[in-house]
């Protein structure tokens, strides 16, 4: 869903200018001036919209290059989704003999780290895992923890006490 939201908003943001100056009847000229204006506006918002999420988010500032905003969505056409059981999608893309690893936002595909890929494909997936691991440490453990709860919680058998254990069994013994 925030793959389909970030595509979209990149779609529009990108045919939505030039459509606008034609229907209100604009020259030729018009219709480049505005729809380059447009986005120009759009680049600058997305540059400082990467720049407050920097420093807002870990208090360094962001390579421009990594994390690309909905107006840049032809940039990131062919990345590669990868699935991971407790944290959903990534997605990937080749940068020479690295693979980039980034998570999807609706507004923005986040840059998360590189991976030296050499052709083989099982030593690219364990580097990917062990980084993903590292990054969401804290989220997996509290997952695997409330994992465990509802496990413990499905396995009991709904009895409070002893008394009302023995009075369970005699009333199933009796039907």
């Amino acid at each position: 869903m925030k793959r389909f939201i970030f595509l979209l908003l990149g779609v529009l943001s990108t045919i939505l200018p030039p459509i606008m100056a034609i229907m209100n009847d604009r020259t030729v000229p018009d219709i480049i001036g505005i729809t380059l204006v447009t986005y120009c506006v759009w680049a600058l918002i997305s540059i400082i919209w990467i720049l407050i999420w920097g420093l807002v988010g870990n208090g360094e500032l962001p390579d421009l290059g990594d994390d690309i905003p909905f107006f840049g969505w032809v940039f990131i056409m062919k990345c590669k989704r990868i699935y991971y059981s407790d944290l959903g999608y990534f997605y990937l893309s080749i940068k020479g003999d690295y693979v980039s690893v980034h998570k999807q936002g609706f507004f923005m595909s986040h840059y998360l780290f590189n991976v030296e890929y050499d052709g083989n494909i099982e030593s690219l997936k364990i580097s990917i895992k062990r980084n993903l691991d590292r990054i969401y440490a804290k989220e997996l453990e509290k997952s695997k923890k409330g994992k465990l709860k509802r496990d413990n919680l499905k396995s009991w058998d709904g009895y409070i006490d002893i008394v009302s254990k023995r009075d369970g069994k005699i009333k199933e013994l009796l039907k």
